[in-house]
């Protein structure tokens, strides 16, 4: 039997209905998840029972230590039902990435433990912020869903005839490469984040430049949109943004006239679904 817990109640679980064609799979609902005294408590309606696999869906618009702390909880909790538990983590707290791993948290406290153990089978994610995690949890498989050039490929005409914005060296170093392969024209910016997460960005770019071009601002994810509007005040020509996750749910009245580029949830889950079977082994 493999057991199937849901991040929070979905009415609408593509994922499920996905896995529910290809495997006998029982769905529980998590309502809550606490950390009291060192103990984690679990409210479902459902009966917990052990299982050949527990599969844990965290597509959720949390994000930072409230995300990673409760993912960690939940997981935490389930690793006595099973050692096989993959999760669908489509964004990797900073947490869980290798340059602040001085900065020891709950959630990561607890999700070290689980990878030491091996108790998670397989990380599923979209997060193309990915290199550091594969490496410090060597026991653990981390499959990383590359979008980017399917959303390339996909709108290759619109990126044919612009030029692309990259905010900082980090997005350089991930999509150079693709950049080159279909030989596109792109431009990086120098981005700076301080403690409060408020966003600069140098301004190296030539006015005439900046307005008598169409650009296109790709990043891996938006959080509040304060990058983009940092950009747009040395691009004002940006007519088009691609992002792998969108939390911004303001971003259409935020950005107008920029049109948002992004995965469908039925592209994601239909290579989210392919990655899980290769590891469920029935």
């Amino acid at each position: 039997m493999i057991f199937y817990y849901s991040f929070k109640n979905c009415n609408n679980d593509i994922f499920y209905d996905a896995l529910s064609k290809k495997f006998q799979i029982a769905k529980l609902e998590i309502h809550e998840v606490n950390f009291v005294n060192g103990e984690v408590y679990l409210n479902s309606p459902n009966n917990i029972l052990p299982s050949d696999y527990v599969i844990l869906n965290f597509d959720n618009d949390l994000y930072g230590s409230e995300y990673i702390i409760r993912c960690a909880l939940i997981t935490s909790l389930l690793s006595h039902l099973t050692e096989n538990i993959i999760i669908y983590m489509p964004y990797i707290p900073y947490e869980l990435q290798s340059e602040y791993k001085k900065n020891s948290s709950v959630g990561f406290d607890i999700f070290k433990s689980l990878f030491d153990k091996n108790y998670i089978k397989k990380i599923v994610t979209i997060d193309s912020h990915i290199s550091s995690i594969s490496s410090k949890f060597a026991n653990t498989n981390v499959a990383n869903i590359s979008l980017m050039e399917y959303l390339i490929t996909k709108n290759i005409k619109i990126f044919k005839n612009s030029i692309i914005v990259l905010p900082d060296k980090g997005a350089r170093n991930r999509y150079e490469h693709l950049l080159q392969k279909f030989s596109l024209r792109y431009i990086v910016l120098e981005k700076s984040r301080d403690f409060g997460g408020n966003v600069k960005i140098k301004n190296n770019i030539d006015t005439n430049f900046a307005t008598k071009n169409k650009f296109i601002f790709l990043d891996d994810m938006m959080l509040s949109g304060k990058t983009l509007i940092e950009v747009m005040k040395i691009i004002p020509n940006i007519n088009y943004c691609m992002i792998i996750k969108n939390f911004n749910k303001n971003f259409n009245q935020q950005f107008p006239n920029i049109t948002l580029i992004q995965p469908s949830t039925e592209n994601i889950m239909e290579k989210v679904l392919s990655n899980i079977c290769e590891t469920i082994i029935i």
